[in-house]
């Protein structure tokens, strides 16, 4: 399974996951975004991000980190062998919280998740 569609499957999965807390969320789909060349789709909340790359020579990365999460063990489960950990610093919450500052003038990306609009 190519990694883009493998991504793809675990964005859906973590989505529904969240959504049960109804998590506030930031998912971006950049592929048809020029807004950076090298990104194809990012997703994040207070304890989660996960990016998608895509190099200039076609070659995707995962990069992604968890704390603090609930669903830890089974996004763990999800992701496997297939991502690279990546280390927020100081903290995830803080990213977050830094993400909804640089997105302040653009919120389109960021949504509370309802398990009813997961299923």
């Amino acid at each position: 399974m190519a990694l883009e569609s493998h991504f793809m499957c675990i964005r859906k999965e973590v989505r529904k996951l969240y959504a049960q807390q109804n998590e506030f969320f930031f998912d971006r789909d950049y592929r048809n975004d020029n807004a950076d060349p090298c990104s194809m789709h990012t997703i994040a909340c207070s304890t989660l991000y996960m990016n998608l790359d895509c190099s200039y020579s076609y070659e995707y990365e995962l990069q992604y980190h968890i704390e603090d999460s609930p669903f830890k063990d089974t996004i763990a489960s999800l992701i496997r062998t297939a991502g690279k950990t990546k280390v927020m610093e100081p903290s995830m919450a803080a990213y977050f919280a830094h993400m909804r500052s640089y997105y302040s003038d653009d919120p389109q990306y960021f949504s509370y998740l309802k398990a009813e609009d997961e299923q």
